[in-house]
């Protein structure tokens, strides 16, 4: 039976260090299809040509990839996007920064996307003026952009004070003066209270919604696990934290995958629950979310008894060689950190799953031999 896909529901590819494969992505994004979510969003890191060196065009062969990705989520009916991140660009001060933002978003619509995500995140404070110069950059690309859908990641995504730490004072207006300059069809990212949330509040959606004068599409940092911490931890369990309210304060809920494309899909495969059974205030209330600054969102004591449903079913469908293991393991690898396991442990693990014909067994065993090496560029944790 056809599940039906929830257009308010996505995953998106963007984190920092090891980027999913080609392979991988034809592989998950059916799968993202089959869980009920309709969008996608390739934007990871890496991929310097969206980012750092963003002048920079793809090659043809690039392209075509790209091109390829976005046939893939069609044959899917799921919505295909890319988040351009315009790194070092504070405004558009001339005919040279026109020509590149031209260049690269001609490349962006022979791609066939539906959304756009532009992406001022990880940018430095530029002073008074950074509002109303990232608007004029909106402004510039929404022109020539040719596509359904449209959202901003502000510099300042959360009232985290990390940020600040990091990247210095958050302009004063800077919401609220982004929110009255946005053209009212385009949407906002928010990532709530923490850059990693382990849950999200009516009050913290209420005032960003108030400043923004929209409610904000949800960039949810779970099961991320790119973090010079977090890379520490497979974010294998069920959401949490998140309850069947949020459709009423939000206009999207966008999940962060981790560098692991496959094994993201076991969390991934829990919450659309939160948005399907609205009689449900919270998804798996037997799991207890942790504070994730420290690492994502931990949760503790659990057994297979508790375990989502969601998850146990999609567990068995993947692979049923990997449920007694899993529902074995998952908690530990959440919560204990490679680092804390023994040479005899990781031994000891590497040896009951590399026998297993599953690329989620080859994910595990590949962290486990420290194949996924945090990527100092990730600022913050």
């Amino acid at each position: 039976m056809e599940v039906t896909k929830n257009q308010r529901l996505g995953v998106i590819e963007g984190f920092y260090g090891r980027a999913w494969s080609a392979r991988d992505r034809a592989a998950v994004i059916p799968e993202f299809a089959n869980l009920g979510y309709g969008n996608y969003i390739y934007a990871p890191k890496s991929d310097n040509k969206l980012r750092r060196d963003w002048q920079v065009a793809w090659s043809d062969y690039e392209l075509q990839q790209l091109q390829t990705l976005c046939a893939t989520c069609r044959a899917e009916s799921v919505g295909f996007g890319v988040g351009f991140s315009p790194l070092g660009l504070g405004g558009i001060t001339g005919a040279k920064d026109r020509a590149f933002l031209a260049s690269k978003i001609e490349q962006i619509r022979l791609i066939g996307c539906e959304t756009l995500c532009i992406l001022f995140d990880d940018m430095r404070e530029s002073g008074k003026s950074m509002a109303r110069n990232q608007l004029h950059i909106i402004d510039y690309l929404s022109e020539r952009c040719e596509v359904k859908n449209i959202i901003v990641c502000p510099s300042y995504y959360t009232t985290d004070p990390v940020l600040e730490k990091i990247f210095g004072p958050r302009p004063e207006n800077y919401w609220a003066d982004l929110g009255c300059g946005l053209d009212a069809s385009l949407n906002i990212f928010w990532t709530g209270e923490r850059v990693c949330s382990a849950s999200f509040n009516q009050d913290n959606l209420d005032f960003i919604a108030s400043k923004f004068r929209r409610k904000p599409s949800l960039w949810d940092n779970y099961p991320v696990n790119d973090g010079e911490k977090m890379s520490q931890f497979l974010h294998l369990l069920p959401f949490a934290g998140r309850a069947s309210w949020l459709q009423d304060y939000t206009a999207h809920h966008f999940a962060n995958g981790m560098n692991q494309a496959h094994l993201s899909l076991l969390p991934l495969s829990t919450l659309p629950a939160v948005y399907t059974d609205a009689a449900r205030s919270e998804l798996d209330e037997n799991v207890d979310a942790l504070d994730t600054a420290q690492a994502n969102v931990e949760q503790a004591n659990v057994d297979g008894a508790s375990l989502d449903a969601n998850w146990c079913d999609f567990l068995s469908r993947q692979c049923p060689a990997l449920s007694e293991n899993l529902v074995r393991d998952a908690p530990h690898f959440q919560t204990k950190g490679l680092e804390n396991f023994t040479e005899q442990e990781c031994a000891a693990l590497i040896e009951s799953y590399v026998a297993i014909d599953s690329p989620l067994a080859q994910e595990i065993v590949a962290w486990l031999r420290g194949e996924y090496v945090f990527d100092p560029a990730c600022l913050t944790n």
